[in-house]
C-alpha cells in the first residue's frame, strides 16, 4: 500500500508541476529583460525611465538596482556580471556594470573624465575574458577598448588612427567576435572603412583586406561564423553589395560569389542576411538580379554556391528561410510572390527535393504561413534545445477564407499537418505574428477569441491542449502579451497590460512550465575550520540521479569537486550536504558553488549560483529597533567588518531614498523623510552580503 500511495503522489505531482500559474511580479514599469545572470537572476530595464531592475521571478526578488544610473540600450556578460552601456548625471555616457545586487551596480570607468561622455557603440563582443567595445575620449577619438570589469582592467586596445581623429562614427563598427578573434570595420583615410582583425592587443589589431581599394568603403557588415570561416556582407565598385568570407588571414579573404554579377547588389526586399545551417551547409536568401530573392546554399566554396530552386517566378517574392526549421531530413520554409501564392516548402537540401509543401489561400499577406521554430535558448547555460516536440513537429500561423490566421502544426507530412484549434469563430484571426515561447511541456503565444481579446494562450499540438492561460485584462479587452525566451528558476517571463494604474505593461511570471525531475529547496555554503560546508534540500524528486558539486574562482569557469547520489523518488523533503576541504587552499577573495542536477533520463539542470567569502568574515546582521516607524528607522548592526550601503525600496521595488554608506557596528538612525505612510523594504549590502528588513512607515 505504500509503495502504491507513492506512485499516485508522484503521478499527482508530476501532473500539478506541469499546471502553469500566472504571477505578477512588477507593474505598470514596462520592464524589459536584457541580460540574465549565472546566478538565476534576470536583469531589466524599465522603457519608461531606462532605470536598471532585477529579478529572481519573485514579487519580493523584483527591485530596482539604482535610481541614478539608466541603461543606454547595449552590454554583454562576462561571466557573473553584465557589463553595459549606462550613464549619470555626473558621468556622462560611461561603461557600467551588474551583478544584479545594488552594491554591485556601479562605474566601471569614467574613459572621458567628469560629465563628459565617452559614449561606447552599440556593439560589444567578449573574447578572452575582455569585453570590447569602441569608445570616445579627446585626446584618440573613438577608437576600440576592453574591460575585465575593473577600473585598472579598463584599456585603450589601439589608437588606430593617431591622434584624435577616431577609426570610424558611432555604431558604425560592427564588432564581432567568433571566441578566437574580433572582426571590425575600421575607417582610415587611405582606405575608407574596411575589414580589420583584432586578438585583442595593439599590435594583434591590423588591418585584414582593403575590399573596395582605395578611398571608398567596403562597410563590411552582418557577420555569421562557419566552420573555419565567418561569411559577412561587403561592398565593392566592380561587384556591389555580396557575400564575402574570411578565415582570419588577408589570403583567406575573398569574395564567396559574385551572385549578383557586376554592381548589382545580392540583396532586395524582405531579404534578411541571416542563414540556416542543414546537413553542414549554410542555406541564405540572395538575389541574383534576374529571379529575385530566392533561397542559395554554399559549402564555403564558390564552385558551390549555388542557387537551390528558382521557387518564386516573380522577380518580387517573399522567402524567410532564418525561421526555417528541420524535421526529420528535411527542413521547411515559407515562400511568397506577395500576390497569390503562399506557401510552405520542403527540402532535403538538393534542387530535386526541393518541393512545395502545402500551399494556402489567406485573405491577405498577413495569413502567409509563418513558422514558429521549436527551440527554447536556455540563456544561463548558453544552451538551445528542442523542448516541446524533440525536433519532431513544429508550430505555424496560415490563413484561410473560412478560418482566418490561426495556429497550425505539422510533423513533416502532409496528413500530419493540420490546424491545431480555431481560436478566433469564423472567419476571424486567432492567432498573429507576435512573441512566443517553447518549454518542455507547452508552447506559450497571444491568441484573440474575440471574447477575451488578445491574451496569452498555450498549446501542446492538441484542440484539447490548446486554451487561454490567463484572462489578464478581463472580458474582451486585451493584455497584449509579450513573452521573451527566458526560463530561469522554473519560471518564464512576459510583458502584458492589466489596464489598472497609468496605461503601462506589467511583468509577469508563468510558474510550473518545467516539468522537473526534482525541485530545490535551499542551496547554501558556509566557511568552517578547515572546509566549506555545502548543503541544499529538496521538497520532491522523480528520477533524480545525483548531485555534482561545482566550484569556480571566477564565476564563470567551473570544475567538478564531487558527486552526491541522489534519493530518486521522494515525495518528502530530503537534505544533502558536501564538505569541500580543499577550501583553505584557494587564496581568492571569494568562491562559487552550483549544483548540476542530473536525472535517470540524462537530463541535466543547474542550481543559481552561490558564493562563499574566503579572505575576511563578511557576515553582518541588521535589525530594525522600532518597527512601525515614523520619522527615523532606528538599526542594530552587528559584526559589520566593511563598508555597508542602506537603500529603501516601495512595495513594487522602486528605490525610494539616495543611499547612506556606513561603516562599522553600532546603532544607526535611517531618515524616513519624504517617505508616504506605508510598507518598505530595507535592503542592506556589503560586498558579499545581503539583507532584508521590512518594515512600515506611519
Amino acid at each position: 500500500m505504500k509503495i502504491s500511495l507513492l506512485f499516485f503522489a508522484l503521478i499527482f505531482l508530476c501532473a500539478f508541476s506541469l499546471k502553469a500559474q500566472v504571477t505578477q511580479i512588477n507593474s505598470n514599469q514596462n520592464l524589459t529583460p536584457i541580460a540574465p545572470l549565472q546566478n538565476g537572476k534576470l536583469i531589466l530595464v524599465s522603457d519608461i525611465d531606462s532605470t536598471l531592475w532585477v529579478t529572481d521571478g519573485t514579487l519580493l526578488g523584483t527591485l530596482q538596482l539604482s535610481n541614478t544610473i539608466t541603461y543606454k540600450d547595449a552590454g554583454s556578460l562576462l561571466g557573473p556580471t553584465y557589463i553595459f552601456k549606462g550613464t549619470t548625471p555626473a558621468t556622462g555616457i560611461e561603461v557600467f556594470k551588474t551583478d544584479g545586487t545594488v552594491i554591485g551596480t556601479s562605474l566601471v570607468s569614467d574613459i572621458n573624465p567628469t560629465n563628459a561622455s565617452s559614449t561606447p557603440d552599440a556593439d560589444f563582443a567578449t573574447l578572452n575574458g575582455f569585453v570590447y567595445f569602441t569608445a570616445y575620449r579627446p585626446a584618440e577619438g573613438r577608437e576600440l577598448w576592453r574591460t575585465d570589469g575593473s577600473s585598472l582592467g579598463t584599456t585603450l586596445v589601439k589608437d588606430i588612427v593617431d591622434g584624435p581623429t577616431g577609426s570610424n562614427t558611432t555604431d558604425a563598427y560592427h564588432l564581432f567576435s567568433n571566441n578566437t578573434y574580433l572582426l571590425l570595420s575600421v575607417s582610415t583615410a587611405t582606405e575608407g572603412a574596411e575589414l580589420w582583425k583584432s586578438d585583442g592587443t595593439g599590435g594583434g589589431t591590423i588591418p585584414l583586406a582593403d575590399i573596395n581599394p582605395g578611398t571608398a568603403s567596403s562597410n563590411p557588415d552582418y557577420f555569421y561564423p562557419y566552420n573555419n570561416l565567418v561569411i559577412f556582407q561587403a561592398t565593392d565598385a566592380t561587384h556591389g553589395t555580396e557575400y564575402w568570407k574570411t578565415n582570419g588571414t588577408p589570403g583567406g579573404t575573398s569574395i564567396l560569389k559574385d551572385i549578383n554579377p557586376g554592381p548589382g547588389n545580392v540583396y532586395s526586399f524582405v531579404n534578411i542576411p541571416y542563414p540556416f545551417r542543414f546537413n553542414d551547409k549554410l542555406f541564405f536568401v540572395a538575389n541574383d538580379g534576374v529571379r529575385g530573392d530566392e533561397v542559395w546554399s554554399t559549402d564555403g566554396s564558390e564552385l558551390n554556391t549555388v542557387i537551390l530552386k528558382d521557387i518564386q517566378s516573380a522577380p518580387i517574392s517573399s522567402t524567410a528561410i532564418f525561421n526555417a526549421v528541420k524535421v526529420g531530413n528535411k527542413f521547411f520554409f515559407t515562400s511568397s510572390d506577395l500576390n497569390t501564392r503562399f506557401e510552405m516548402w520542403q527540402s532535403d537540401g538538393t534542387p530535386d527535393g526541393t518541393t512545395l509543401f502545402k500551399a494556402f489561400s489567406p485573405v491577405d499577406f498577413a495569413g502567409s504561413p509563418f513558422i514558429f521554430p521549436p527551440t527554447e535558448i536556455d540563456f544561463q547555460n548558453l544552451t538551445i534545445s528542442q523542448p516541446l516536440f524533440q525536433g519532431n513537429k513544429f508550430f505555424f500561423t496560415a490563413g484561410t477564407v473560412a478560418e482566418g490566421v490561426e495556429l497550425w502544426v505539422s510533423d513533416g507530412t502532409l496528413p500530419g499537418t493540420r490546424m491545431v484549434k480555431n481560436i478566433g469563430p469564423a472567419q476571424a484571426d486567432g492567432v498573429g505574428f507576435g512573441s512566443f515561447a517553447y518549454t518542455l511541456s507547452n508552447f506559450y503565444f497571444g491568441a484573440n477569441n474575440t471574447t477575451k481579446g488578445l491574451e496569452l494562450w498555450k498549446s501542446d499540438g492538441t484542440d484539447l491542449g490548446t486554451d487561454i492561460v490567463a484572462d489578464i485584462n478581463p472580458n474582451a479587452a486585451s493584455s497584449d502579451p509579450t513573452l521573451y525566451y527566458y526560463v530561469i528558476n522554473g519560471r518564464l517571463f512576459f510583458n502584458a497590460s492589466d489596464n489598472i494604474g497609468q496605461p503601462a505593461f506589467d511583468l509577469y511570471v508563468l510558474e510550473g512550465v518545467l516539468p522537473l525531475p526534482l525541485h530545490l529547496l535551499d542551496f547554501t555554503v558556509a566557511k568552517r575550520t578547515g572546509d566549506a560546508l555545502v548543503q541544499w534540500s529538496t521538497s520532491k524528486e522523480i528520477n533524480s540521479h545525483d548531485f555534482v558539486v561545482q566550484r569556480s574562482d571566477d564565476g564563470q569557469n567551473f570544475v567538478t569537486i564531487g558527486t552526491v547520489t541522489a534519493t530518486g523518488n521522494s515525495i518528502y523533503k530530503s537534505t544533502y550536504q558536501f564538505i569541500d576541504a580543499a577550501i583553505n587552499g584557494i587564496t581568492k577573495p571569494r568562491v562559487y558553488y552550483r549544483l548540476q542536477e542530473r536525472g535517470k533520463d540524462g537530463s541535466i539542470t543547474y542550481s543559481k549560483v552561490i558564493t562563499l567569502a574566503i579572505i575576511g568574515n563578511n557576515a553582518f546582521t541588521i535589525k530594525a529597533l522600532g518597527n512601525p516607524a515614523k520619522d527615523v528607522l532606528p538599526l542594530q548592526i552587528s559584526s559589520a567588518n566593511e563598508k555597508i550601503i542602506l537603500r529603501i525600496v516601495d512595495a513594487g521595488g522602486k528605490l525610494m531614498n539616495n543611499q547612506q554608506t556606513i561603516t562599522g557596528s553600532g546603532i544607526v538612525s535611517l531618515s524616513l523623510n519624504g517617505l508616504k505612510s506605508g510598507a518598505y523594504t530595507l535592503i542592506a549590502e556589503s560586498t558579499n552580503e545581503r539583507r532584508i528588513v521590512r518594515f512600515v512607515k506611519q
